[in-house]
């Protein structure tokens, strides 16, 4: 077989590593939110937490829990889930209720849903969104509800810039992610040339410019696939036609395999790097 996978001589990132740090994340978020029902018996004089008593509580979690993204918006749910598990048993007179809010991925279902969650007293705040392009439609809903939110998993850095006082992440942004890549990328021995390639999503065109952009001459193709702009087809033509040796792919999970499959269906030799946005399960 012709197609040279990265794994033979690089390191390969494997879906071991995504899921887990998700959840981890996921769990911190909801930890954070579940905090805010904390208390502290001044009488005693220390910091001998109080026993806590309270009702009609709920933290949401806002991620894909169907749709083509389902696998990463899963994983923060859960994450969210173990959260208010270990609270409840910890406190068993104080209970939260998760509501587990689908975005399907969705933009303006996220916003809908950031409209309904502001409306209630009852919420805490928001472990999510999950994606970059839901979290920058939604967010000034919920910054304006004065609901924090806490993301696992959203890392375009045009978020941070923003102005609202209640959005938190957990992970690096795109700079700093897509730097690190592509300063690996580029230290490769036989580099050749390099095939820039991103989904057409907020999340994946923000690091593939980082990357493209830190890589510099080296860079051959610099494609988007997406319906609106050109199918997988056309840019693989592109590929194969520069004879690069080398293809990053910054995008989620959905796309990630076709473009593998596609490049094995050409016969290519170029190394295949994926985003960690690509290894959701």
């Amino acid at each position: 077989m012709s197609y040279r996978p990265t794994w033979r001589k690089e390191p390969q990132m494997t879906s071991t590593y995504r899921a887990p740090a998700l959840v981890v994340a996921a769990v911190l978020a909801a930890a954070s939110i579940l905090a805010a029902c904390g208390a502290h018996d001044e009488s005693a004089g220390n910091d001998r937490p109080a026993t806590l008593r309270c009702s009609g509580l709920t933290i949401a979690s806002m991620s894909a829990l169907t749709g083509p993204e389902a696998g990463l918006g899963r994983v923060v749910a859960r994450g969210a889930d173990i959260a208010v598990n270990e609270f409840a048993a910890a406190h068993p007179q104080c209970r939260v209720r998760l509501d587990q809010v689908d975005t399907g991925g969705v933009a303006a279902r996220a916003v809908d849903a950031a409209r309904r969650l502001g409306s209630h007293r009852s919420v805490l705040g928001i472990v999510g969104p999950g994606f970059s392009g839901e979290t920058l439609a939604a967010g000034a809903f919920l910054d304006t509800a004065g609901l924090p939110m806490i993301t696992p998993s959203a890392t375009n850095p045009v978020l941070s810039r923003q102005g609202w006082t209640t959005f938190h992440r957990i992970p690096a942004p795109d700079d700093d992610l897509g730097a690190v890549t592509a300063r690996y990328i580029a230290g490769l021995p036989d580099l050749g040339r390099v095939a820039v390639i991103d989904d057409g999503s907020v999340y994946g065109a923000g690091i593939a410019e980082v990357v493209a952009s830190r890589i510099g001459g080296a860079v051959a193709v610099r494609r988007t696939i997406a319906p609106d702009v050109e199918g997988l087809p056309t840019v693989i033509d592109a590929v194969m036609a520069a004879d690069v040796g080398t293809v990053f792919y910054a995008g989620y999970e959905s796309d990630s395999a076709a473009v593998a499959v596609a490049l094995r269906g050409r016969n290519s030799r170029a190394r295949l790097f994926v985003s960690e946005g690509a290894l959701d399960r």
